[in-house]
């Protein structure tokens, strides 16, 4: 007799942390890369342009034709999604991934203002943390 152990396929497939933001992880600092990862393999998803006339039902059928997309392609291998932009967007967007139980964060930054000789000012920005929504 043969003992087989049960096995799912999601045990199979790699855990993601999906960047849905306009900041691609590449360009990220360490620090950051190493909070996402500890959430799984980063995938980055582009943030859609949203039109400033667009109407409450325009960013739903957004939010929702994207969130299919994801889901899609990476199912029950989301450990937490990073969404960051036009706010609407966020708000309906974390709203779906959270009623699936996909935990959703937001990247907190300190920012450090220079202001130069020419009036101009220089804003950077350094990662701080990832918080829930």
């Amino acid at each position: 007799m043969t003992n087989v152990l049960p096995c799912s396929i999601n045990y199979l497939l790699a855990a993601m942390f999906i960047n849905l933001t306009n900041h691609l992880s590449a360009k990220w600092g360490e620090e950051q890369i190493k909070a996402a990862m500890q959430h799984g393999e980063i995938e980055d998803v582009p943030f859609p342009m949203v039109s400033p006339n667009a109407t409450h039902e325009e960013i739903q059928a957004l939010a929702e034709e994207l969130h299919q997309s994801v889901m899609e392609k990476h199912g029950n291998n989301i450990t937490a999604v990073h969404i960051m932009g036009e706010f609407t967007l966020c708000y309906a967007l974390v709203q779906l991934f959270k009623a699936g139980g996909i935990m959703c964060l937001s990247s907190t930054t300190e920012r450090s203002v220079t202001d130069n000789p020419d009036g101009t000012k220089t804003s950077t920005f350094r990662f701080v943390q990832f918080r829930e929504y």
